[in-house]
C-alpha cells in the first residue's frame, strides 16, 4: 500500500469542507444583499476577509457608518484572537479574555 493521495480520494475527503465553505457563503451574500450592499462590494469583502464570522461583522459595521479604522482594527482583533489561542496558555492573561 502507497501512501500516495489520489484526486478522488482527495476529493471525498474534502467534499465535507467544501459543503461548508458554500453554506457560509452563500449565507453571507443573502445577508450583504438583503442589507443593500452592490455584489462587487461582497465579492470584495469575501475576497479580501478570510473569517466568516469577520464578514458579518464588517457588513454590520458598514450599516452602521462606522469608520473604516474601527472596522480594519475589529477584524485584525478578530485574527489576533483567533490565532493566540493556539499560542497561549490560558491560565496566563490572555487578549481575548477582555472581550
Amino acid at each position: 500500500m502507497t501512501n500516495s493521495l489520489t484526486p478522488k480520494a482527495a476529493l471525498k475527503e474534502a467534499l465535507p469542507t467544501i459543503f461548508g465553505y458554500i453554506g457560509i457563503s452563500a449565507a453571507f451574500g443573502i445577508i450583504g444583499q438583503s442589507s443593500g450592499l452592490s455584489v462587487y462590494i461582497i465579492l470584495l469583502i469575501s475576497i479580501i476577509v478570510y473569517a466568516g464570522a469577520a464578514q458579518f461583522v464588517v457588513v454590520t459595521m458598514l450599516l452602521t457608518h462606522s469608520p473604516i479604522l474601527s472596522i480594519i482594527l475589529s477584524v485584525f482583533l478578530y485574527f489576533v484572537c483567533i490565532f493566540s489561542k493556539f499560542t497561549f496558555d490560558f491560565n496566563e492573561c490572555h487578549p481575548c479574555t477582555l472581550l
